[in-house]
C-alpha cells in the first residue's frame, strides 16, 4: 500500500485534537507524541518505523452497547507500530511512501478488578499471507492465555487500517453517545470525513477490479484472500 505522509500528517494533528478529551489525562501526552514523531522522521526521507512509545489509554466507558443505562467500566487501550519507506519510483518532492508494516492493537479491560478483557488487532498481511490484506483479526496471544491456543482465523475484512481510524472505530463503540456530537464539531472535521470516504472509494475501487478481474470466484470468498499494493491510504 502507498500513503503520502505530508498529507496524513496534517490529518494526524486534527484527529488527535478531536481524540484527546477521550483519552486519560496520563496518557495525554503519549497521544501528542505520535505526531511529533510522524513529522521528524518523514522529514529525513528514509525508512523509519512510527509506533506510540507506550499505549494510549483512554478514560473510562461505562455507556457502551445500550441506548440507555450504564454498563461495567471498562478502559481502552490504543498502540500501533507502523514502517515507512520512500517509494524509489517516485521523484517527486512529496512522494508517495510504501507502507511496509501497520498494525494497531486495541485491548479492552475492566476497571475493577482490572482484568483483560479481549485483545484484537487491525493489520496489513504481506504479500505471501493469507487473508484480506486489511484485516482486523483477535490476538493470537490472547487466545493462547485464554484458551491454551493460538489461533490466527478468521480475519475479518476491515477498510480501518490506519491508526486513527481504528480508533475512531472504538470510540464510535465505547462512546457511541459522546462521540458523534465531538465530531460534529472536531476541527477541520471535514477534512477528516473527507479522507475516509477517499479512503473507501478507492478500496472500493480496487475490489471492483479485483471482481472483475477473476469471474470464477464469489466476490465475498476474494475479499477474503485480497492484496492491493498499490491501494493509496491517504
Amino acid at each position: 500500500m502507498k500513503i503520502s505522509l505530508h498529507e496524513y500528517v496534517k490529518e494526524l494533528e486534527y484527529w488527535i485534537k478531536a481524540f484527546e478529551p477521550y483519552v486519560d489525562r496520563a496518557s495525554i501526552g503519549n497521544l501528542w507524541d505520535t505526531k511529533e514523531s510522524m513529522s521528524s522522521k518523514m522529514s529525513k526521507k528514509a525508512e523509519f518505523e512510527w509506533a506510540t512509545s507506550r499505549p494510549v489509554k483512554l478514560r473510562i466507558s461505562t455507556e457502551y452497547d445500550r441506548a440507555e443505562g450504564q454498563m461495567v467500566p471498562v478502559h481502552v487501550s490504543w498502540r500501533f507500530r507502523a514502517r515507512f519507506s520512500p517509494d524509489p519510483k517516485d521523484k517527486s518532492r512529496r512522494p508517495l511512501w510504501d507502507v511496509l508494516r501497520l498494525n494497531t492493537e486495541l485491548e479492552v479491560r475492566r476497571e475493577i478488578p482490572e482484568t483483560l478483557l479481549l485483545r484484537f488487532h487491525h493489520d496489513m498481511k504481506d504479500k505471501d499471507q493469507l487473508g484480506p490484506h486489511a484485516h482486523l483479526q483477535v490476538s493470537e496471544s490472547f487466545l493462547e492465555e485464554k484458551v491454551g491456543m493460538r489461533l490466527a482465523v478468521p480475519r475479518f475484512p476491515a477498510i480501518a487500517l490506519l491508526p486513527t481510524d481504528c480508533l475512531d472505530m472504538v470510540l464510535s463503540e465505547f462512546f457511541p453517545h459522546e462521540w458523534p456530537k465531538e465530531q460534529s464539531g472536531a476541527f477541520n472535521f471535514a477534512t477528516l470525513r473527507q479522507r475516509q470516504m477517499d479512503r473507501a472509494e478507492r478500496f472500493a475501487e480496487a475490489l471492483r477490479r479485483d471482481w472483475g478481474d477473476k469471474p470464477k470466484r464469489t466476490p465475498v470468498a476474494l475479499l477474503q484472500d485480497c492484496y492491493f499494493p498499490n491501494l493509496r491510504l491517504a
